[in-house]
């Protein structure tokens, strides 16, 4: 059998495992902790599955490795009723950040709505180290004013705890009147002004003092779908 159906017979059963857990692509990448893009990839069989992707499967859903690559012999490493089950893991392993159905604008700026449209998991371990999942959220992008680095309809994880303006500056929430938006915010000196910055180097930047500029929270991650 060649390469390519092996790897189709493998998908298959990733893809059965995924519908028995209710999970979708961005769900089962989160899951194994690989991104979305490299996940698609894998799953339309446009990427080699490699030993550390069977790995990080079978360590997360408790499967046998020998039974996810040959779907023979024992499909579980234990038997179900002999380990906790999967979605305990996946409580004490993840945390769900909420994505917020109204858009953040990447360009003049929208109200926000404030509905969750769904909840994304993160790795504990790993957004624990950015601060509080419970003061961050997720919120989708429109405009175009940050591209290349942000486009339109990509997600940004938004920390709310960051609340002010780092030394060194970066990307963030901001509120300007009832209007939200991402931009690049730096710190002016000696001036103590907040220059608001547009990556996107058709629109221009402003220099606003900073009792104009309130901040919503900082960007420390985005995902984007293919």
């Amino acid at each position: 059998m060649s390469r390519k159906n092996l790897n189709l017979n493998i998908i298959e059963r990733i893809k059965k495992v995924m519908a028995d857990e209710g999970l979708n692509n961005a769900q089962f990448a989160d899951a194994i902790g690989f991104s979305h893009g490299l996940v698609s990839l894998v799953l339309n069989n446009k990427s080699p599955i490699t030993n550390k992707f069977i790995k990080a499967v079978c360590l997360k859903f408790n499967l046998s490795d020998g039974w996810l690559k040959t779907g023979e012999g024992e499909k579980w490493k234990q038997r179900k009723g002999e380990s906790f089950p999967v979605s305990q893991a996946t409580q004490d392993d993840f945390v769900t950040i909420p994505l917020f159905s109204d858009l953040i604008s990447a360009g003049s700026g929208l109200v926000p709505v404030n509905e969750i449209e769904l909840r994304i998991s993160f790795r504990r371990d790993w957004i624990e180290k950015k601060g509080d999942p419970s003061h961050m959220s997720l919120i989708r992008v429109t405009g175009d004013s940050m591209e290349p680095t942000l486009l339109s309809d990509d997600l940004v994880l938004v920390n709310h705890g960051k609340d002010y303006l780092d030394p060194q500056g970066g990307i963030y929430a901001i509120a300007m009147g009832d209007l939200i938006m991402i931009k690049r915010l730096q710190l002016v000196y000696p001036h103590g002004t907040v220059k608001v910055i547009s990556d996107n180097a058709k629109y221009d930047s402003v220099e606003l003092p900073q009792d104009q500029v309130k901040i919503n929270g900082r960007v420390i991650w985005f995902g984007r779908e293919i």
